[in-house]
């Protein structure tokens, strides 16, 4: 008996990486699609929800959003209100899926601490993903200020250099010149701007 042919193996998808300018124009970003899809899905999902039930669509038990829960409730809670009652009935009433949401209220001076920062990202993913390109090109940076946190950089001025040092492993490098502004001021379609501005 004949056994079936089996598909030849197909060589695995480069990982695709984006670069562009960084917020002062000076460094250069250099984030892999995946991790700026990590960062920008979850904030993005939680800035333009209207209802809790669409914060949460995107959430598990162990995301930010109840870890606030409780504070919620208590700000929330009338004096006609009663814990005994029961959380559940509590939550409903004030988080139920159909309840209205506004991230800068629910999480208040909080918000602020689940903005992914762009300069943040890519100085991990090349210090993870391309540590050749890091070694050789990263730069220390001598920011600082109030809850302010270094992180190395690489310049613009290196982009040609960077970009070829990506692509000879094997990284598929697009530009996304707005990949900075979809970190400082992130909007709904933001894959659509991704995909248009790295292909485009």
């Amino acid at each position: 008996m004949t056994e079936p042919s089996r598909p030849s193996p197909q060589p695995e998808m480069p990982s695709v990486v984006l670069t562009g300018p960084g917020a002062d124009q000076n460094a250069l970003l250099v984030i892999g699609l995946d991790t700026v899809v990590a960062d920008l899905e979850p904030y993005t999902t939680l800035a333009f929800a209207s209802t809790f039930g669409e914060a949460r669509a995107f959430l598990d038990d162990s995301d930010p959003i109840d870890g606030h829960l409780e504070r919620w409730l208590e700000s929330r809670m009338t004096p006609e209100d009663d814990w005994d009652e029961g959380e559940q009935a509590l939550l409903e009433r004030y988080a139920g899926n159909s309840s209205p949401f506004d991230a800068d209220e629910y999480f208040g001076e909080y918000w602020d601490q689940w903005r992914p920062q762009a300069r943040l990202s890519s100085a991990f993913w090349l210090q993870r993903r391309a540590p050749h390109v890091f070694d050789e090109f990263a730069r220390r940076d001598t920011g600082w200020g109030f809850d302010y946190e270094p992180a190395p950089w690489v310049a613009l001025d290196d982009r040609v250099a960077i970009e070829a040092a990506l692509t000879a492993p094997g990284f598929q490098v697009r530009h996304c010149e707005d990949l900075s502004n979809l970190y400082l001021d992130p909007r709904q379609d933001w894959r659509d701007v991704v995909e248009a501005d790295s292909r485009g």
